[in-house]
Order: structure tokens, then sequence, then C-alpha cells
């Protein structure tokens, strides 16, 4: 093995011929004869990706303590240039489409294949203060000594340097954010080099999240994925705004046109429903969501799955009266039904002196799939209908559900920290709260009764749960339309989740008195 030798090792990095020709395999895409099939597997089997990198030696065998990543650092490492390579040979065109057209059309591969190589390096070293968090910003140190040894030039070097700080940006942009809103688009399309980093840092990502564990890139999250890189591709040419707007008017135009029913009931929907519900609808979805709000009636709820968005996952619109900690009473049905939620999208419109909620929330069956959530349907629309009449509490709902003595109740799973952070730029109107925590059944419930408690209205919610953690975010504002002011309001909204969250395995046992549904 090269790598028994420090001397001879330092020898061949020192030589500029064999910098280039590993350069090269690393960067190959034309099919190679390889054991495996893989070049770079092939090259650290061997021992000369050490050799080449002896920056490599700590990530080599390295675990990840979690349940979302399977396997090792640098098995990683090389499945993901294996990836991108599968890709720009359209090997997986079916599977990836917009990744394979683009990963074809990769005109300057160095940059892109030695950051997706050297995207995780920084795993195995600690930063300045010995702490091994941050891992892109000591990645990125790194390779500014790799690359360089390498030969690649200084441009070069940048944009692997950006792309090893961003590799992580792009992901949780697309699961975390909201994507209609312009300020999110704007903000990180401002971190792009442009639409070829665009581009790359797209590919980079499916080449990592694909590889991180068999089942990580769901329909889900490669369907947020493209929209991330399509809205910014459109901004990065300057042309978004005004296409917005235009959507907006040409959407609204052809809900009218499929209309059947009387006019005025849609006109007063449409003029009162917001411009985002309209970049994140199409027509065909709007005329299914305007019928289900006529179909209501004097219903204390109605719930319908229409058409979805993403395929694999089933989308219900839930229409009801509106009021504060709605949320918390559907995620507290939607769980009972063991049901997982994805996104909820949370309109109000006005109908005379009331106002009615059209809540959208893409859920799945962990088992059953879309047939799943047929199954339990029927059942879930009468558990809302009884929890929004004011028959049954949501509490007392989970509690015989998922409680104590339910056969569903969690599993025992590693510890996972709880964080809370707050944002006030990345949206115009709204606060963002990211929760991050031990996923557990009724979690969100738990979050979203938390945040009415505390006086705090709900307008977006996203759920991502990566193996046994999950980042739940929300978009909230006060009572009186204001952001959440930091200092104080920020520190007693956080130790209110802080105390939810790690209330125990089973929150909703340890209430002695649940509230009424008109009190959440």
């Amino acid at each position: 093995m090269a790598t028994q030798d420090a001397g001879w090792c330092e020898r061949l990095r020192a030589t500029p011929e064999a910098a280039a020709l590993f350069v090269e395999l690393v960067c190959t895409v034309p099919e190679t004869r390889a054991r495996r099939g893989s070049v770079v597997g092939e090259l650290h089997d061997a021992g000369l990706l050490l050799a080449m990198v002896p920056e490599f030696l700590p990530v080599v065998g390295r675990v990840h303590h979690d349940v979302y990543h399977v396997y090792t650092v640098d098995v990683h490492s090389v499945a993901a240039v294996d990836r991108l390579r599968q890709l720009a040979r359209g090997e997986l065109a079916h599977e990836f489409p917009l990744a394979s057209r683009l990963a074809a059309e990769v005109a300057r591969p160095r940059p892109l294949f030695l950051a997706t190589l050297l995207h995780d390096i920084g795993k195995g070293w600690p930063g300045a203060n010995g702490s091994t968090k941050g891992h892109s910003l000591i990645g990125a140190e790194l390779c500014e000594a790799i690359l360089v040894r390498l030969g690649l030039s200084r441009e070069e070097v940048d944009e692997v340097r950006q792309l090893v700080i961003d590799h992580l940006l792009m992901y949780h942009v697309a699961t975390r954010r909201d994507l209609q809103d312009l300020t999110t688009i704007d903000e990180f399309a401002g971190r792009m080099r442009g639409r070829e980093g665009l581009r790359n840092l797209y590919l980079l990502t499916v080449a990592d999240v694909s590889t991180t564990s068999p089942a990580a890139m769901s329909s889900w999250k490669a369907r947020m994925l493209e929209e991330l890189y399509f809205a910014s591709e459109e901004h990065l040419t300057h042309r978004g705004a005004r296409l917005d707007a235009e959507r907006v008017a040409r959407v609204r135009a052809e809900v009218r046109a499929a209309w059947s029913g009387p006019s005025e009931p849609l006109d007063a929907l449409l003029d009162a429903l917001p411009e985002r519900y309209f970049l994140a609808s199409s027509p065909e979805s709007i005329v299914e969501h305007a019928r289900v709000v006529a179909a209501r009636g004097d219903q204390a709820s109605h719930v319908v799955r229409v058409s979805s968005r993403h395929p694999g996952v089933a989308e219900l619109c839930v229409v009801a009266a509106d009021r504060p900690g709605l949320l918390a009473g559907i995620a507290a049905v939607i769980t009972a039904n063991r049901l997982e939620v994805l996104t909820a999208e949370l309109y109000s419109h006005p109908v005379g002196a009331e106002r009615e909620a059209l809540d959208l929330f893409c859920v799945r069956d962990h088992e059953g799939g879309i047939e799943g959530v047929d199954r339990v349907l029927p059942r879930l629309v009468r558990d809302l209908a009884e929890v929004c009449s004011g028959l049954v509490a949501p509490a007392d709902l989970l509690k015989m559900r998922i409680g104590s003595t339910s056969p569903w109740r969690e599993r025992a799973s590693p510890a996972v920290p709880t964080e809370i952070f707050f944002d006030n730029r990345a949206s115009p109107r709204h606060t963002i709260v990211d929760v991050y925590a031990r996923d557990r059944p009724g979690l969100l419930y738990t979050l979203a009764d938390t945040l009415h408690a505390v006086g705090l209205f709900i307008a977006l919610s996203k759920i991502n749960t990566e193996g046994t953690r999950v980042a739940d975010v929300f978009y909230v504002r006060e009572v009186d339309g204001s952001k959440v002011a930091a200092g104080p309001r920020q520190d007693e909204i956080r130790e209110a989740l802080t105390r939810a969250v790690q209330a125990g395995g089973h929150p909703v046992d340890e209430r002695p008195e649940s509230k009424n549904p008109s009190q959440l």
C-alpha cells in the first residue's frame, strides 16, 4: 500500500504529473475499467487517494453517530463522486432527469468533482476552537492547500472552496424555507457564483443527499430542490419579479375560465388569498381547493385529498373555521391517524364576519404510501370534525392514540440536542423559527400548540425528518402582525419551546388537564 511509505507518498505528491493524473482520474466521466465500477474507489483501495490527499485520513472509517447517515464519511464521499459520474453519463436520467441534463452540460468538471470528493473532509478535523462542528468551513480551509498542491488554478480553488462552504445550503433552504418568498430566493441566489455556480451546487447537493442513505432522497426533497433551482435560475436572469406578477394574473384568469359554479364566491376567494398561494398552486389545484371551500357548508370542517404536487405524497385540503391554534388541532388529528406531515401551508380568508381557513398538508404513511392515507382518511375526517366542533380535545385524542398505553408509542432512539433559532431577515413579513429536536409522535402538535400558547400566529410550516432528528420550521408573526422582536421576547419563546420538547417522550400524558379546543 502506498500509504505505508510516507517518504514515497510525499515524493508522489510533489510530482506535477502525478497530481495531473490524479485530478484527471477523479474527474473522469466516461466508463472506465474498474473492479467495482468506481475509479475513485479503486484509488482509495490502492492507497493512492490517501497518498495524494493525506488530509483525507481522519475521515476514513469515520462513523456518523446518527441513524440518518448509513455510510462512513470516506465511503459516502467516494459514492457521491460515483453518483455524479452516473448523472453525467445519463445512467440515472429516469430517476434524476434534471440533474442528469445539467450534469451532461458541465463544461468544467474539475471544480465540481473535486468539491464533491472533498465536501465532507472537514468532519475529521477540529476547528480553531477545538470543535469538530462547522465542518464546511474547516473543509474549505483544507481545500486551499490540497487544491493548490494538485495544480488547480486560483479561480478553480475559489470555486471548490465556495461549493464546500455551501454544500448544505441548498438542501437546508429547499426543505426549511418558503420557496414562494422572493426574499428567500433573493438571498439564496445572491450566494451563487452565477448560473454555473447554481448548477454545480445543485448537482453537488443531489449527489450528496442521494448517497447519504438509500432512502435519503425522497421524491418530496427532490421536488423541493428542483423548485429552488428553477426559482433561483429565474432570479439570476433578472426576470423573477415581473414573471411572478404575470403568473399570478395568468393563474387567476385560468381558474375563472375553468370554474363552473357561481362566480361571486370564487371571485371573493381569489381576491382574499395572498400572492404566495397563487405562486405555489396550479390553476387546477386552485379549482379543487375552491370546490372544497364550497362543499364545506355549515360543517365544522371539511377534508378532501386533492391532487398532489409531489409524487408519492398525498395532499390534504382542510377547510374549517379559522381560529388561533387550528394548526395544533389539525396536527394532532393527522398524527393520531399515524401520518407524517411534510409541509403545512396555512391560508385564511373572510367569510362574512368570520374567517375561514384553507390549509394544505402534504402527508405520507410510511408503510402504505398514498394508499395508506386513503385507508385512514374516513377516520381522520371524523376526528377533525370532533376536534373542530369541541367534542374532543386534541391532547386527549393524542393521549388515546399514541400515549404510553398505545402500541404506536415512540421507540427508543439516540439522543438529539434541542436547538432553536430565530431569523428576522429571510422573510419580509414573518419571523422564521427553526426547531431542531429528536423526532417523536405528536411533536408537530406540541410545537404548534406551544407557539400558539405564547401568542404567535403561524403562517407556514415545513417539516423535515432526518432519521431521528427533525428540523421543523415555522413562519410566525405576533398577533398585531409584527415580527418577533429580538431579546427577551425571543428568549421567552425559546424557553417555552425547549421545555415543551424536553418534557418527555409523551408530553400529552403529562398534562393534568386538556385544554378545550376553543382555547387552542
